[in-house]
């Protein structure tokens, strides 16, 4: 169950994009979750959830529309796509290794 003004909380300010990091591929982003920016591709559909938020550290998990859309695609996440997150102005990225 999801408590507060679920999917409000952050407005613009918090998110997640997936970048296609495949070699040989074009940088396309592969969705995002979080914001809702159509004109950017950015639909808000995955979604995110805040489980605990402190000063130094946020813990989130993706949306059941994650999952949703993983099982017609399966390959959402992939091996050396890029992922970022962005809270306010902080912003980090990594890239997949499984």
């Amino acid at each position: 169950m999801i408590h507060g003004n679920a999917g409000f909380d952050y407005g613009t300010r918090f998110s997640l994009i997936v970048w296609n990091g495949q070699l040989n591929a074009a940088n396309t982003q592969r969705y995002a979750g979080g914001r809702y920016r159509p004109a950017l591709n950015e639909l808000d559909c995955i979604g995110l959830i805040v489980q605990t938020v402190s000063p130094k550290q946020i813990r989130f998990t993706l949306g059941s529309a994650y999952l949703q859309l993983y099982r017609t695609n399966p390959g959402l996440i992939q091996n050396g796509d890029v992922v970022e997150v962005v809270l306010n102005s902080a912003r980090y990225a990594m890239v997949v290794h499984y």
